[in-house]
């Protein structure tokens, strides 16, 4: 998931999100813009007012996308804004409208007990994917978040709290 000119796009943001509609805004200082993402939009503007890049309907952009393919900077903004919103609001997004959740057997890791949850999620939330499965300690954090990459084919994706979300090699 390499793109030209986005390896170091994410280093040094700032982020607002809003908890109760999926929106965020990302601005770089140093890279001189700002973005606007929801589900259905993706926007980068500099932050002088001189450019604009904007994409409507992102999600379709990734038709026939596998791992190999090049992601331009729009690519990159959409998938990174949407995997954080997420990664941020989770707990509580669980509880949101429109969220299906099923408590499923107890996971046994590194000698911990977790408590895992298969969430289905909204049409109207843009996530990596519909149905992912969330792992939180006795203590209620998130242990692991296990899902599929649908913008990338279906690609195996998670986290287990050392994974970086928005990075390329």
């Amino acid at each position: 998931m390499a793109s030209e000119g986005a390896a170091d796009m994410f280093r040094g943001i700032e982020l607002e999100a809003d908890l109760r509609t999926q929106r965020l805004v990302m601005t770089s200082h140093s890279g001189g813009w700002q973005s606007q993402f929801m589900p259905d939009r993706v926007r980068i503007e500099s932050l002088k007012g001189d450019w604009t890049e904007e994409r409507q309907a992102p999600r379709t952009s990734y038709a026939d996308h596998t791992q190999q393919t090049q992601w331009d900077r729009l690519h990159a903004l959409y998938f990174c804004s949407y995997a954080l919103w997420s990664y941020l609001t989770i707990p509580f997004l669980y509880t949101y409208p429109g969220f299906h959740t099923e408590v499923l057997p107890e996971w046994e890791e590194s000698g911990e007990v977790w408590q895992r949850l298969k969430v289905t999620f909204p049409d109207s939330i843009a996530s990596h994917s519909r149905e992912q499965v969330s792992y939180f300690g006795e203590d209620g954090l998130l242990r692991r978040h296990d899902y599929t990459v649908d913008v990338l084919g279906g690609a195996p994706g998670g986290s287990n709290g050392q994974t970086r979300t928005c990075a390329w090699n």
